[in-house]
């Protein structure tokens, strides 16, 4: 486990700003955007149907990750995993539970940055369990008490019982799927968010800050200020084509848990699943790509103030989407796979004396590497905890086409009133392999070649001319993620 330390320590010193130690003045803050449930759909990653200028000019001036994977495709596990630097093994993590319950001693990143004089401060979804975090945070952690639509739930279900709903309708008019009203940002919880951040900028401008704002949308429900949704030809909307899932794959390695079944106006099956036509799959991905639209309105929001204040030019800033999200591809309007789409989200940063400032990379990364690398960045010590993530400075300082990592590592843990099975999968150059364990027996083995098959909709784990390639990666797999680690000592 000491390998990440020395892999992470090779090339510090390549950026003086921030050292330990240093005058405060030196020392570069952090602004860290959280997304929830934002997949790779935007204009930087080559999205030609979503509209996120803001985000796009960060990646014109910052660095983009292209091929950057979470732990697992749930919030709480990939945001339990990236902000402590441990993988969900190390952690023992359990879906529901903190992460805190078998590792109480641990340190996280704010909290590390914290230890070593910054102000942190958190707002919006950071952490699952936010509030109980309390170790992180130099302040109370806030965010505001709101539903995710304009209303809250108090006061949409007083609206339904005084119009005389119940039941069933009155379920569907609390929780529709999608709310589009003609609002301010700000009377939306994003925006209040957005807002208490700007305030913190400017009451904190002149200390070290590690800024951490975590908004809510994309996730469901699909809610958001009209104007975003008036950005959108409906019609020209393209849903995802491959609604169907293919032949062979069992149910447990998609069918997770689906929230979109909460929500009204959702047409149920007969087999209790989302049944959703093709006019519906427009509206769902319409109103998703609205919430984007409004959460990157949000990060301009930041951004802007940022170069107001003079801070832009000495703060690190990060934009991540917890992970990624279905929009019906395989029938799946959640994320709780392993799969790439949901596996794969943005990872984009800018820092100050970042070489390789409008570049991006191939090169596979894992949200576990984030923590390891901010400190770098920053010019702050490692924790003296073992970190199992690999700093990816030497990409955006030394070369992004360095030769990197062979594999990312993800994990999906199905619980038990969802058969108990867990799902273990690798994603190198050019392939994802997946095995299915019961009971610590593998029962269903999975394996796409992205080269000709980027939906992940061919199965090839068992056609015989592919048995080597399967027991290749089936070897990586089990040899763990120490064994993918880039060979820095050659670069």
């Amino acid at each position: 486990m000491k390998t990440s330390r020395i892999l992470t320590t090779v090339f510090s010193g390549l950026f003086i700003a921030g050292a330990a130690g240093a005058d405060e003045d030196a020392r570069p803050n952090v602004l860290f955007i959280m997304s929830d449930d934002l997949r790779t759909a935007l204009g930087c990653y080559g999205n030609r149907q979503v509209i996120t200028p803001n985000i796009d000019q960060l990646a014109s001036s910052g660095f983009v990750f292209r091929r950057s994977y979470c732990q697992m495709a749930v919030c709480n596990a990939s945001r339990s995993s990236l902000l402590t630097g441990w993988r969900l093994d190390s952690l023992r993590f359990e879906n529901s539970g903190n992460f805190r319950k078998n590792s109480p001693g641990i340190i996280t990143l704010p909290q590390h940055f914290k230890n070593n004089g910054y102000h942190t401060i958190g707002i919006g979804k950071i952490f699952h369990g936010d509030d109980d975090e309390v170790m992180s945070w130099s302040e109370p952690w806030w965010t505001p008490d709101r539903s995710g639509y304009l209303k809250t739930w108090e006061e949409r279900r007083a609206e339904g019982q005084k119009m005389g709903l119940s039941g069933e309708r009155l379920r569907q008019f609390v929780r529709p799927v999608v709310e589009c009203t003609d609002a301010a940002d700000e009377e939306y919880k994003d925006g209040m968010i957005a807002g208490r951040a700007l305030e913190v900028m400017r009451r904190v401008k002149d200390r070290p800050f590690f800024l951490a704002v975590g908004f809510s949308r994309p996730h469901l429900p699909f809610a958001c200020p009209k104007k975003y949704w008036d950005l959108y030809d409906r019609e020209k909307i393209k849903a995802a084509e491959n609604r169907i899932r293919p032949d062979g794959i069992p149910d447990y390695t998609v069918n997770g848990p689906l929230e979109i079944e909460s929500y009204g106006k959702v047409p149920v099956g007969a087999d209790g699943r989302a049944d959703i036509s093709a006019d519906q799959a427009k509206e769902l991905t319409h109103g998703y790509y609205a919430s984007v639209s409004f959460v990157d309105a949000l990060v301009g929001k930041l951004l802007n103030e940022l170069q107001r204040l003079g801070l832009d030019k000495k703060t690190i800033v990060v934009l991540i989407g917890d992970h990624g999200f279905h929009l019906g591809e395989r029938g799946h309007w959640s994320k709780f796979t392993n799969y790439e789409v949901d596996a794969a989200a943005p990872l984009i940063v800018r820092a100050p004396s970042m070489k390789y400032s409008g570049y991006s990379t191939l090169a596979i990364t894992e949200f576990v590497d984030i923590y390891p690398s901010l400190c770098e960045l920053a010019g702050l010590p490692l924790p003296e905890q073992r970190l199992e993530g690999t700093s990816f400075v030497p990409l955006v300082n030394i070369n992004p086409e360095l030769p990197w990592k062979k594999a990312a590592f993800t994990q999906y843990n199905r619980p038990a009133n969802h058969g108990g099975m867990i799902g273990r999968a690798v994603r190198t150059e050019y392939f994802r392999y997946v095995e299915w364990e019961k009971d610590s027996a593998v029962i269903f083995s999975e394996l796409y070649d992205h080269r000709a098959d980027p939906d992940e909709m061919v199965n090839l784990a068992f056609s015989p001319e592919w048995e080597s390639v399967a027991a290749e990666l089936s070897g990586l797999l089990h040899n763990g993620w120490e064994s993918a680690l880039p060979d820095l000592k050659q670069k």
